[in-house]
């Protein structure tokens, strides 16, 4: 009788400690591989990672895909990662980059939004934006061009306040000040567009500044 409820506990046991393992709402495996579904929606305020072949969300982030770029769709193969001691402030759990399987050039392109508003830690809010000529650049593969005048304005706006958080930044080396409130008037949708590295043709895109305010 004894070796029966010793056997009962010992199978309990171990089951807890298999969904103890199982990471995420897809019940994944600390160092399993899995394939991805990446969108063409380079550093989009919605750019959800799909896996494979279920095409429901991985709800993790991907890290180290640093060849990816905008205008194409990417399947790859991504090994989950779970650290036993994660790093103060970062994820406990992510995806990270192994191989592309296929890169396949989007044709036909869809709105959507980047912010320009994003937050480090430690630090503070930031306006991931900088300037070289005419051009504004949120990274080395998104370039903005303004559609017209009243968008080129904007962004001069953007980018004043920009260089306010930088050289605040500079001086004190704390975390930046907070952004105006005045500029938390404003939100805007405007069409602009995003150019992809060593390439001849533009996407159509909605760029999004939103602040609390009215």
């Amino acid at each position: 009788m004894m070796k029966h409820v010793y056997l009962l506990l010992a199978v309990i046991f171990l089951s807890a400690c298999a969904k103890e393992d199982l990471i995420g709402p897809a019940k994944l495996k600390n160092g399993q591989e899995v394939e991805v579904l990446v969108s063409d929606r380079y550093g989009a305020v919605e750019d959800p990672l799909l896996l494979l072949p279920s095409n429901k969300p991985a709800e993790m982030w991907l890290g180290g895909f640093s060849e990816r770029e905008p205008g194409y769709t990417y399947r790859v193969i991504a090994k989950v990662v779970k650290p036993a001691e994660p790093l103060q402030d970062s994820p406990s759990y992510w995806l990270e980059f192994v191989k592309v399987v296929s890169k396949e050039k989007v044709s036909v392109t869809v709105p959507f939004e980047l912010a320009l508003i994003q937050t480090i830690v430690p630090g503070g809010p930031f306006i991931k934006l900088r300037k070289e000529g005419d051009r504004y650049l949120m990274d080395d593969k998104v370039n903005l061009r303004a559609a017209n005048n009243e968008v080129k304005d904007q962004l001069e706006e953007i980018w004043a306040f920009n260089n306010y958080l930088s050289e605040s930044w500079k001086n004190t080396n704390t975390v930046p000040p907070m952004i105006p409130s005045s500029l938390g008037k404003h939100t805007w949708y405007q069409k602009l567009n995003l150019k992809r590295v060593n390439a001849l043709s533009l996407l159509n895109i909605q760029i999004c500044y939103k602040k609390e305010g009215r």
